[in-house]
């Protein structure tokens, strides 16, 4: 039933990676039809002159969310954030966030396989998380 309910179940969003997108965020967030905001963090840092990554608590980080929320409200969107870990999605959610993402199949797939080189080497197996406690979503 996929295309009788298509319309009513697949999100329409914009997507918050540059400099240019935070100086438009008014802009963006009056497009007709559009559902939501989602911040991928580590394309937007390097557009602001940092290094590339994600769950940056730095200040500038966190206007820069804060600014993606107000718009978002203003506009009666929903604010999404894309998170590398469990702790800062909850942070994100405290901060205003109505939908994260935590983590990729990249990761999870990298995480799985440093688990399983682990349990070769030593003979027992790996704690969940033992694969790396990157942010990076690559």
């Amino acid at each position: 039933d996929y295309h009788a309910k298509a319309n009513d179940i697949v999100v329409a969003f914009g997507m918050i990676e540059t400099v240019e997108a935070m100086n438009n965020l008014d802009d963006i967030m009056s497009t007709p039809g559009l559902d939501a905001a989602y911040v991928g963090p580590s394309d937007l840092s390097i557009s602001m002159g940092y290094n590339p990554g994600g769950d940056k608590p730095d200040e500038w980080m966190m206007t820069a969310l804060k600014k993606v929320i107000d718009a978002c409200r203003r506009h009666n969107k929903q604010p999404g954030l894309h998170c590398g870990s469990p702790a800062y999605a909850l942070k994100a959610i405290e901060m205003g966030f109505t939908f994260v993402t935590v983590g990729g199949d990249t990761r999870f797939v990298t995480m799985g396989a440093a688990a399983a080189v682990q349990e070769m080497r030593t003979g027992v197996a790996a704690k969940p998380g033992a694969g790396g406690s990157s942010s990076s979503p690559y």
